[in-house]
């Protein structure tokens, strides 16, 4: 788990543009590596709350792809964070970002409930 943590971390570097290149490469690497779920949540989660503030949007992207293209625990493993990951972006963001983040969140009713969206 040690190697794959690394790699994905250095990959998740690469993230600091709305790539979609990057951002399917991501995907595909958590698709691959299903059994280390929890860790590509942990790291994601990490860098969105780390992360200078024009990178946290297209993590917020990755995650959205993550959880729309590939379901499975995923969408479980975000739930439990994912009011804190959305307010770590939010509150830095500019009211350009604030809207697309908006917009983000709107697309996720069909998969969590509207409690943890509002």
């Amino acid at each position: 788990m040690e190697e794959f943590t690394s790699e994905y971390k250095a990959s998740l570097a690469d993230l600091t543009f709305n790539s979609k290149p990057v951002i399917n490469t991501l995907t595909i690497l958590a698709d691959e590596n299903k059994k280390y779920g929890s860790e590509v949540v942990r790291l994601i989660e990490q860098r969105i709350k780390q992360a200078p503030q024009p990178v946290k949007l297209p993590c917020l992207y990755l995650l959205d792809s993550i959880i729309k293209n590939l379901g499975g625990n995923y969408p479980i493993l975000f739930e439990n964070n994912l009011v804190n990951t959305f307010v770590a972006a939010f509150q830095m963001a500019d009211e350009k970002a604030r809207k697309d983040l908006y917009k983000l969140r709107t697309t996720g009713k069909m998969i969590f409930p509207a409690e943890i969206l509002r």
